[in-house]
């Protein structure tokens, strides 16, 4: 039979079940415990109120302890898969210890602070999950990355090949030139060969023949030169056109990688007004987690008068108990109860629940039916009789009402599990969302440096005004 832990406590007040353990961890520990908190006097059962409420702290601070060991070990996994992961951690176990110093100051017992650091692990996927949010976000601006690097490429290529037709361009003008300073040349020939036909009119009658031939050679000399000047003249003008060209199509290339950079920059802009609402729900939730650490110690208040009251309540009970105790003279009867006591044990497994089994000391006799004793005890008939040592049950309505306020009281605790547990997400989605930011920021800076690099590539080649 599995005990929740407000029953666990409740057991542990009445001293009436044993408690096993699978492995006997804590066996010996907690028995020792108990045998300082009760003792038998003058044939009666005396029960220490403040030894039973320190023995509660000690098993709690063990069970505790176990659980911080447990924890260690898990953040050191982590710590070594993931340094991000390292931050929030420290993050985590310094606002642990602020919670924990607030908490000691407005009276919590150890073992509240223990159940509501225990379910704090839950919240573990919740930090991967954004850590995956953030990796998408960095892969996206790692392949816009790739895609500027691949645009500045094609860029570079277009550089070279314009440099390249500048270069047959130059090569051109310079054949050009080579061909103007020919044709100088052969001027400057003409002019001499027409200075030599002047000198030699004199002799024209007898040279006529020599006169026709040579006026033949230069007249198939001109022609070769023309023909040659406008073989060179197209060649030049089909350079120049076809420079004219790439120039519009690097033009319209150059046209589109601007609008695409636009795009990425209003991309950019609408993830940064998305981050921007994350931050203002993000603060609008942190507001939200103050009003309740407010609840939180309204709670807190209330926690210190039902402890009063309960305190009260249990002195009036053990007052009774001794009363039914001290009309009883059979010393044998005295003696199998402080050996049942002396047997109490406790322990915890893995789901931190507690096993509840009859005593298997055979000295107590305890031979009535499970059911036939629950319903006696419902109609306040029950007389459990061992021996010559009596008890009424009609007494017990009063400890049950107690147990109930006492379940009430737990319950109120486990309230405010919930509100530790969210004011401790706020760090870690705050350590989150500044990465996010400044990923964003370095993205945008990046981009921007190689749209301002690309634009002084066209100035350098005349491309842009």
């Amino acid at each position: 039979m599995s005990l929740t832990y407000d029953q666990y406590v409740i057991g542990m007040l009445q001293n009436a079940v044993m408690f096993k353990t699978p492995n006997n961890q804590y066996v010996k520990t907690v028995k020792n415990i108990l045998q300082e908190s009760v003792s038998i006097e003058k044939n009666q059962v005396v029960i220490d109120k403040s030894s039973i409420v320190q023995t509660l702290v000690r098993i709690v601070d063990i069970l505790y302890k176990q659980q911080q060991i447990r924890e260690e070990d898990q953040n050191k996994l982590i710590d070594d898969a993931n340094i991000q992961l390292e931050n929030s951690i420290n993050q985590y176990i310094a606002l642990h210890g602020e919670m924990t110093g607030l908490f000691s100051r407005v009276g919590f017992e150890p073992n509240t602070e223990h159940d509501i650091v225990k379910n704090l692990q839950g919240f573990e996927e919740f930090i991967f999950k954004q850590q995956e949010d953030l990796a998408d976000m960095e892969l996206e601006l790692y392949n816009l990355k790739q895609d500027s690097e691949l645009r500045q490429k094609q860029m570079n290529q277009n550089i070279e090949t314009i440099q390249q037709l500048e270069f047959e361009k130059q090569m051109l003008s310079e054949q050009i030139q080579y061909s103007n300073e020919q044709l100088q040349n052969i001027g400057a020939e003409v002019e001499s060969i027409s200075n030599k036909l002047e000198e030699v009119t004199q002799e024209r009658e007898a040279k006529a023949a020599t006169v026709v031939e040579l006026e033949a050679a230069l007249l198939q000399l001109k022609g070769s030169l023309e023909q040659s000047s406008q073989e060179h003249q197209a060649q030049l003008r089909e350079v120049t056109e076809k420079t004219t060209v790439e120039k519009e199509v690097l033009q319209q290339q150059l046209s589109t990688s601007e609008e695409e950079l636009k795009a990425i920059k209003s991309q950019l802009e609408a993830s940064k007004a998305e981050l921007e609402e994350s931050r203002q729900k993000l603060e609008g939730e942190v507001q939200g987690l103050k009003d309740q650490i407010s609840v939180l110690n309204q709670l807190v208040a209330e926690k210190d008068v039902d402890i009063a009251n309960l305190s009260d309540q249990l002195r009036q009970l053990i007052a009774q108990n001794q009363q039914l105790i001290s009309g009883q003279q059979n010393k044998q009867e005295q003696e199998v109860i402080s050996q049942y006591l002396s047997y109490a044990s406790v322990d915890t497994d893995v789901d931190e629940t507690i096993i509840l089994e009859k005593s298997p000391k055979p000295k107590l006799k305890l031979n009535l039916a499970q059911s036939k004793l629950q319903s006696q005890v419902n109609q306040n008939e029950l007389k459990i009789d061992i021996g010559s040592f009596k008890i009424d049950t009609s007494e017990l309505s009063k400890f049950q009402q107690m147990q109930t306020k006492m379940g009430e009281m737990l319950n109120k605790l486990e309230t405010t599990k919930e509100t530790r547990n969210n004011f401790t997400i706020v760090a870690k989605i705050e350590n989150c969302r500044y990465q996010s930011q400044t990923a964003t920021s370095r993205t945008t800076q990046m981009i921007q440096n190689e749209y301002i690099f690309i634009l002084r590539c066209y100035q350098i080649n005349n491309l842009l005004p």
